[in-house]
């Protein structure tokens, strides 16, 4: 057992006497490492143990793992749904061999569907539906809930509980309303790098975040895109201390051993992951010339998530401190305790750990001025690839504004799926094209729309468009069919559902609360944004089609192998991006 005596102010704390607890305080602090300090503030052992958990009745810390509760796989959302939380680049998490190594160790089923009962601060709530109803031919009448509790601490942290006590794990939740729009021209790449550094240790628990937490059976990642950055972990509930103070702790304490070795090091690590996600990937430039094109330079949303890899080498140090401490503090960040808790029990621990960080202000929120496409842009780019892809860009309206479900839906009828239009005519009719693609690429303060169509072996890209306008034309002229908004409504509905079965992870239920409290400033708005897809007609449909996906107004970019522009579609420019 390591030696518990306590040198920080803020280290893991073990109240109270050691030996009445037995092994499992000795199986605590084993799991915790013997490089933390044990002083006045941060983990109660003792609310630890008090009736939460397998600790109490000296099974020890993994006896809430047994019961056959482990399983195969954690999902998320499926579909263009999920591109609201998540965005559609490449997921910026840990490297594969972090990610194999623990997910192949350890996971936890994490699926919960049953009633869920109001806890004392929520009120009232309307019944949960898990399955998907009978739809009547007037409008759905089935209404979908988290409920939930929120609590904001003084220095500005919101804090959203959700309690479901069916199975002993909690989820801890966090986003940070920082991502890749929120750098600056020249100097991109900052808040994905933080999603590395984040993970490197933090003033009093200065090594690897994973360890303490995957010895404890628990779920971990992160991830960013262009608008915010989250992290998250699914812990058994008796470890829900410990999760709660090492979030904390790199909320409040991570620039004290943020070194220039760290530094270098993690840039690196960035340097190497856009060489594997882009720039050796096949058709990965494809979406960083696309947003090239649709933006501006100076626009946020003209570079990728990742950042420029220029930006990346000319990052310096004390810019990267900088740009923390003005968006990685508690006024800018949002909290989500979802599972097996209770209210009053979650708020007391968050305010517990996070309550004395130091307050900071609000940064300013980005909002760049709206810019529109001049013409038809046709570019080209060669690539080490098989096969000619043309991918098709449009601007689009922002997150949750009118015209956004939409085309959404518009995206699915199209080209997502064997029943979608452009399948059925590029892919089994005419069999010019070997995949299509549609997705609505929602984002807080401009969006847009792509469509994407791979050739056939030996097939033309000057082929494939008249038949891709077609389709499009007829959609913006006569709209979808009745049996074809059904199919896209329930499409929706079913992906809204499938992410009610997780407390935790990409898209689970502490995701959803966190992604709405951030971007809306209501948790509660789930049922809201469903409305927005049940309530869609055809008509509206039709015309956000006719209003967004104009010839007149758009990107053609042309993959083609290298070595022979003229698979392009007649007179591109070529386009050179890294």
């Amino acid at each position: 057992m390591p030696p518990l005596i306590g040198r920080a102010p803020r280290a893991l704390t073990l109240f109270g006497n050691l030996e009445r607890f037995g092994p499992a305080a000795a199986e605590l602090l084993d799991l915790i490492g013997e490089d933390v300090d044990l002083p006045a503030q941060g983990l109660d052992l003792v609310g630890l143990l008090r009736g939460r958990g397998g600790l109490v009745d000296g099974t020890g810390w993994h006896g809430i793992l047994g019961g056959g509760r482990c399983g195969d796989s954690v999902r998320g959302a499926r579909g263009a749904l999920n591109e609201r939380l998540h965005g559609a680049e490449p997921p910026h998490t840990r490297s594969k061999s972090e990610t194999d190594s623990h997910v192949h160790k350890m996971r936890l089923e994490l699926s919960s569907l049953g009633a869920v009962q109001p806890g004392p601060e929520t009120g009232p709530i309307p019944p949960l539906c898990w399955a998907l109803p009978a739809r009547d031919t007037s409008a759905s009448v089935t209404s979908i809930e988290i409920p939930y509790s929120k609590h904001t601490l003084g220095n500005g942290l919101d804090v959203v509980v959700h309690q479901e006590p069916n199975v002993p794990v909690v989820a801890v939740n966090v986003w940070y309303h920082v991502g890749s729009k929120n750098e600056q021209p020249g100097r991109t790449g900052f808040a994905h790098l933080f999603e590395h550094l984040m993970f490197e240790g933090s003033a009093h628990h200065n090594a690897s975040f994973f360890q303490p937490l995957e010895r404890a059976g628990a779920l971990v990642n992160g991830s960013t895109n262009p608008d915010r950055t989250n992290y998250w972990e699914v812990v058994p509930t008796s470890a829900i201390d410990l999760a709660l103070w090492l979030e904390s702790d790199r909320m409040g304490y991570l620039l004290p051993t943020l070194t220039p070795g760290r530094f270098e090091t993690q840039r690196g690590v960035v340097l190497n992951e856009r060489r594997e996600n882009y720039e050796n990937r096949p058709y990965g430039l494809a979406l960083v010339a696309l947003m090239g094109a649709l933006y501006p330079p100076d626009h946020p949303y003209s570079w990728p998530t990742i950042g420029m890899a220029d930006d990346i080498r000319a990052a310096r140090l004390d810019e990267v401190q900088a740009f923390f401490r003005t968006y990685y503090h508690p006024a800018n960040a949002s909290l989500t305790i979802a599972g097996d808790i209770r209210p009053e029990l979650a708020i007391e621990l968050a305010d517990h750990y996070f309550g004395d960080l130091e307050a900071a202000d609000p940064p300013e929120r980005v909002q760049p001025e709206p810019v529109a496409l001049l013409g038809e842009a046709k570019l080209v780019l060669e690539d080490r690839v098989e096969l000619p892809r043309l991918y098709m860009g449009w601007h689009s309206p922002a997150m949750f504004e009118t015209g956004d479900a939409e085309l959404d839906l518009a995206g699915d009828l199209l080209a997502n799926g064997k029943t979608s239009r452009l399948y059925k005519s590029l892919v089994y009719d005419h069999r010019v094209a070997f995949e299509v693609g549609a997705l609505q690429h929602s984002r807080e303060v401009a969006s847009f729309f792509q469509l994407m169509v791979t050739a056939v072996p030996g097939g033309s890209l000057a082929d494939l468009l008249p038949l891709v306008d077609e389709a499009i034309d007829d959609l913006a002229a006569n709209g979808p069919t009745v049996a074809e908004m059904e199919r896209g409504v329930a499409r929706a509905e079913a992906a809204f559902l499938s992410r009610l079965q997780t407390v935790g992870g990409f898209g689970g239920k502490s995701d959803q609360l966190n992604a709405y409290n951030v971007l809306c400033g209501d948790p509660g708005w789930f049922a809201r944004d469903l409305d927005r897809y049940r309530h869609a007609s055809a008509e509206a449909v039709r015309d956000a089609a006719a209003q967004y996906l104009q010839r007149a107004f758009r990107v053609l970019l042309s993959v083609v192998p290298r070595g022979h522009p003229e698979a392009a579609l007649p007179r591109s420019v070529p386009v050179a991006v890294s």
